[in-house]
């Protein structure tokens, strides 16, 4: 296994991806079978031109490499929340460029060859308020319309990305998706501000028989 994951943004870069709940583990350094195996083993390799990430409660663990790479030219706003850093056998995080905006918050970086995170430069803004009501009987078969109430202080919300916990995610500020099955669904909004930050927010509703 080369990594456990890897962005690479073509020219113009990748943007405003938000990872949530994911584990990067177990890579191996060295393994002869990577196609780079002096740069193999990191949980997660960023290799240029990647801006606005979000990883919110993500583990970065056991690795042969460091927990987290952020490598490359025009790697900008990275986000962690709620993260842990453990048992890597290299640094948690490396050095990124002098420009690379990061911040870390309410993170756990325990046993590694370095605990120390990169001094970059933090976040200066404030992160989106992402919320949203719900209009509609919230009953099987029954269109129901969601609303996307998020805020931003630093300008307006221009990207939004809802998953109702079943069929095909929306993009737009209101949707109508129609349950056609009762139970417990977990509906979750993420949106993203004209400075490239990024937030989400979740909930879970009981949908009934009609």
């Amino acid at each position: 296994m080369q990594w456990g994951a890897q962005l690479q943004g073509d020219e113009g870069g990748g943007s405003r991806h938000y990872f949530y709940n994911c584990v990067f583990e177990n890579a191996v350094r060295g393994d002869l079978r990577a196609r780079y195996p002096k740069d193999s083993g990191h949980g997660f390799r960023i290799n240029g031109n990647c801006q606005s990430l979000v990883f919110e409660r993500c583990e970065f663990r056991h690795n042969g490499g460091l927990g987290f790479q952020p490598g490359g030219i025009n790697v900008d706003r990275l986000a962690f929340l709620d993260c842990v850093f453990s048992g890597n056998e290299s640094a948690a995080v490396s050095r990124p460029s002098k420009s690379t905006r990061m911040s870390f918050l309410r993170c756990q970086v325990s046993q590694n060859r370095s605990n120390q995170l990169p001094a970059a430069k933090p976040l200066s803004l404030a992160t989106p308020n992402a919320t949203f009501q719900i209009r509609g009987e919230l009953e099987a078969g029954k269109p129901v319309r969601f609303r996307c109430t998020s805020t931003a202080d630093t300008g307006e919300i221009v990207n939004r990305l809802w998953d109702f916990g079943e069929g095909i995610p929306e993009l737009t500020e209101e949707p109508t998706h129609t349950f056609e099955k009762p139970g417990e669904y977990r509906v979750t909004l993420v949106v993203w501000d004209n400075e490239g930050l990024g937030a989400r927010v979740e909930k879970t509703i009981c949908v009934t028989k009609p």
